[in-house]
């Protein structure tokens, strides 16, 4: 980090390079010493764009990251500055081609004025963004059997449909988001018990204050369906195997009294914040999500088609439909949907790197399922290629084409793809049986 003992201005904050802190009147925000370092090189080169290759070569010099840590590092970075992607005031994403510090100081430079001691510190250090903390777990890659492969895409699409749910964006507008929704969201996305009870303590005070609060509304709807899907044991269900839709109806974990009150409520809750913003999507999918929780499917897609109508390319509402329409037994439909989620997630992967790419693996990986559930098991290695075509050492993905492959006969391609995972991966005990002679 840059060792000269001077403070950098970034609008109303101020960065001190040799501490990695931001300042901003009595708030001191610590960044990760990445996140510092990343900020000191934008802010060095204000006003212009820095590749991607030049931040990494900079921030990680020999050292070997994927461009997804450059994403997190960004997320990270726009989170402690309370800025926001889609009406960047600080950090702007030119696609394809690298990053800018957009708040390019008068021309007449301030004065340079000398590290202060640190203010009293009201928040002392921000919550990495983490999509890891939802993103499902790798699992063994699944046999081309019907019933193993039908059994893994309930249980990754279940993952994905828990993390999508109801995700919300501010509106893209330069106003302020209230800090007390933004601590009430990043509660919520760490998908435990306890934080989801914060997140909906949160929630129920903003409403309090604020009873039109659109974002509040359907944060605690979001918190209500979350508690009956991950943790039914509150509300007198045997706990969750796996927190996803099919098994929770499978099970008839949502059709306790307790359950069934919560998601009343929840409804009522995704109807209210349809009303009070009706041109949001989300609002739509969340109403949808609880439609189909409480076994109203046909509400549940005219949900889905009217958040759909709003966005063509939300792919959050589309993992939703195809879940639904598994749940209903159209596998094809199921997998119509499925792909059009990820033709949504490839034309806005620039715009949605950090949300987009813990899921686009396994959403592409689940199509290459269904293919081969299917029987069409060309269409199944296109699909498991492409999705190693991004993402390399992919190790679902990669063994599960291993074992396509080794079915099929081509063992020595099965035998070549394990041992160049396992080499990058380590060990892996699905492979050994396919790099044995």
């Amino acid at each position: 980090m840059n060792a000269d003992n001077q403070i950098i201005p970034i609008g109303a904050w101020k960065l001190d390079p040799t501490t990695g802190r931001l300042l901003k009147g009595e708030t001191l925000v610590e960044l990760e010493p990445k996140t510092a370092e990343l900020l000191l090189l934008l802010a060095n080169h204000r006003g212009q764009v820095v590749s991607r290759e030049d931040i990494l070569d900079h921030v990680w010099p020999d050292t070997s990251v994927s461009l997804g840590a450059l994403a997190r590092c960004i997320s990270k970075l726009r989170k402690a500055l309370g800025d926001d992607a889609q009406a960047p005031r600080f950090i702007e994403t030119l696609p394809k081609r690298g990053y800018r510090l957009i708040d390019v100081p008068p021309p007449t430079p301030p004065a340079v004025e000398p590290a202060a001691a640190a203010p009293k510190v009201e928040e002392t250090q921000t919550h990495p963004a983490t999509p890891s903390q939802s993103r499902p777990a790798q699992e063994p890659a699944t046999r081309t059997s019907k019933k193993h492969l039908l059994t893994a895409t309930a249980v990754v699409v279940g993952l994905l449909i828990a993390a999508a749910i109801g995700w919300w964006r501010q509106p893209a507008t330069s106003a302020p988001v209230d800090p007390s929704l933004q601590r009430a969201e990043d509660f919520y996305y760490q998908y435990t018990r306890g934080d989801n009870e914060s997140a909906m303590t949160l929630y129920q005070r903003i409403i309090a204050e604020n009873p039109d609060s659109a974002p509040a509304t359907l944060g605690l709807a979001n918190t209500l369906v979350q508690t009956v899907l991950r943790w039914p044991e509150t509300l007198g269900a045997p706990p969750a195997g796996e927190p996803n839709l099919a098994n929770a109806l499978a099970e008839q974990r949502v059709d306790t009294p307790q359950a069934q009150l919560m998601l009343q409520r929840a409804e009522a809750l995704a109807q209210r914040a349809v009303r009070l913003d009706a041109d949001n999507p989300k609002t739509h999918r969340t109403l949808g999500l609880v439609q189909a929780t409480l076994r109203r499917f046909d509400d549940a897609h005219q949900s889905y088609q009217r958040a759909l109508a709003l966005d063509p390319a939300a792919w959050g509402t589309l993992i939703n439909q195809s879940d639904l329409y598994s749940i209903q037994n159209q596998p094809e439909q199921a997998l119509a949907a499925l792909e059009q989620a990820y033709a949504a997630m490839t034309e806005n992967y620039d715009r949605e790197p950090v949300h987009i790419r813990p899921w686009y693996p396994e959403i592409g990986r689940l199509i290459g399922n269904k293919h081969a559930a299917a029987g069409r098991l060309e269409d199944a290695e296109i699909w498991y290629r492409r999705v190693l075509e991004h993402s390399p050492y992919h190790v679902s993905t990669t063994i599960a084409l291993a074992k396509l492959l080794h079915a099929a006969g081509d063992r020595q391609k099965a035998a070549e793809l394990c041992r160049n995972l396992t080499t990058r991966v380590g060990p892996l005990a699905e492979c050994t049986a396919l790099t044995v002679p």
